[in-house]
């Protein structure tokens, strides 16, 4: 009798367990899904957005607030946040690990993070708002170390980016307006000097990308019509020239794998934006055209090894949607990678995953966007 009392009691006990775990995953993964590790299924329905290409879905933070302005290494995912106040500070998702943090909460607010490794950059506003600065955190020190501050001018110093040890930035001249200069830092410079790496008086440099020897941005051709082509600098002989000459308008540019992706149109001509491509170890091919929209604008193209990804505006700019172009596909089609109604903008790309900032769950006057990701399979 004993026996079969202590029987009922393990049973009694182990059902409880299983009903908890239960709960306890339905809390995790459905009521609150910000919290759910990756993969975390999103409604069945996003499949319906794709077009001849397979992959998931998944959220990486769905708070009820404005999250924007993703970047991603490897599993590790950083954005913008608005969910405590009215400033914007910085996020960090661990994919893999099931953790979400807050780098950077002063109350100045903080934009435009970039992640490589374990080194997260962004503008801050702690010293000013017209005074923006770049500062830099290791998210693996076990100190905790206060973020460092990378730049001191008395200007604005926006658009970080990093890649390996090379951060550079856009470099606002408060007394040379209106230039605009691309300045980079070393990690292992022991003096840590920042470089100033354009000094064209009264032109705009802006939109700096970085990928080992190499920086691009934006270079303003005729001022008068803000017309920019995009130049190519050598870190190690410090000399610049532009990638592809043109009559129109190239912007934002960005590059991996020796690969260097912009937009390209002219707007007072009737030519839409398109997206090309130029391969810096075959620059003799010239320039190669991914996108084809007479109608369409494509433009914000982002680019990891052979994949690239890009935005493209429907029904004159009040639908955004994403597309990607593998170089890798000898088909060389490009594939949408969302089609809700809603924009989805801000594209990044590592691998086979992309990130981006998703509006569909964003009523105004509510800034309620979220950081969507697909994984390629």
């Amino acid at each position: 009798m004993m026996g079969e009392e202590i029987t009922k009691v393990t049973i009694i006990a182990i059902v409880s367990i299983a009903i908890l775990i239960v709960i306890a995953t339905y809390v995790n993964n459905v009521i609150n899904p910000g919290l759910a590790a990756w993969p975390w299924p999103v409604d069945p329905s996003l499949e319906d957005e794709l077009e001849n290409i397979s992959g998931k879905f998944g959220i990486v933070t769905n708070n009820k607030a404005g999250q924007y302005r993703p970047d991603i290494y490897e599993n590790t995912v950083v954005w913008v946040d608005n969910r405590n106040s009215l400033r914007d500070n910085i996020y960090l998702r661990n994919l893999s690990e099931r953790t979400e943090r807050r780098l950077a909460s002063h109350p100045s607010g903080q934009s435009d993070p970039s992640i490589y490794g374990n080194i997260v950059v962004w503008q801050d506003y702690r010293n000013g708002q017209n005074n923006s600065d770049i500062y830099m955190l290791d998210i693996t020190d076990p100190l905790g170390t206060p973020p460092t501050r990378i730049t001191t001018e008395l200007s604005d110093q926006v658009n970080p980016v990093i890649y390996k040890d090379i951060i550079v930035w856009e470099s606002y001249d408060v007394l040379a307006s209106p230039n605009i200069d691309i300045f980079m830092h070393d990690l292992k410079d022991p003096l840590g000097v920042n470089t100033q790496v354009t000094n064209t008086p009264n032109i705009q440099e802006i939109y700096p990308d970085v990928y080992e020897d190499y920086i691009v941005f934006q270079t303003e051709i005729d001022p008068q019509y803000h017309r920019y082509n995009i130049s190519v600098y050598s870190i190690s002989n410090g000399t610049s020239h532009l990638a592809s000459p043109s009559s129109n308008y190239q912007n934002t540019p960005a590059i991996d794998n020796y690969k260097i992706v912009w937009a390209e149109g002219h707007p007072y001509q009737g030519i839409k934006s398109n997206i090309y491509m130029l391969d810096l170890k075959q620059p003799g091919i010239g320039k190669k055209q991914l996108s084809f929209g007479n109608q369409n604008h494509s433009f914000d193209p982002a680019i990891h090894g052979d994949r690239i990804v890009w935005e493209t505006s429907f029904n004159a700019g009040l639908n955004i949607d994403l597309f990607m172009h593998n170089l890798a596909d000898p088909i060389g089609q490009n594939y949408r990678i969302s089609g809700n109604p809603s924009h989805q903008v801000d594209p990044a790309i590592y691998g086979n995953r992309i990130v981006w900032t998703d509006y569909r769950n964003s009523n105004p006057p509510d800034f309620n966007t979220d950081i969507y990701m697909f994984e390629v399979l």
